[in-house]
């Protein structure tokens, strides 16, 4: 592209920032900050994805079971 004065890693944040909800924790955006990288060498590793705080607090939280029907399936 060219750009010759990117933005920084704040400027960049708080521009995401105000295309997200407030509702959207930090630790989400940042996740997608890094997922967003142009350049592949900057961009998060999938180690880091998996190790993400973002991640880490959705694998805290309860998980409750959901039963799904096949309504194409007989009745037994």
């Amino acid at each position: 592209l060219g750009l010759k004065n990117p933005l920084s890693e704040e400027e960049r944040k708080h521009s995401l920032r105000q295309l997200i909800p407030a509702e959207v924790p930090d630790s989400a955006v940042e996740l997608l900050l890094g997922l967003l990288q142009y350049d592949p060498n900057r961009r998060i590793k999938p180690e880091a994805i998996l190790n993400h705080p973002f991640l880490q607090d959705l694998l805290a939280l309860p998980i409750k079971p959901v039963h799904l029907s096949n309504p194409a399936a007989p009745n037994e």
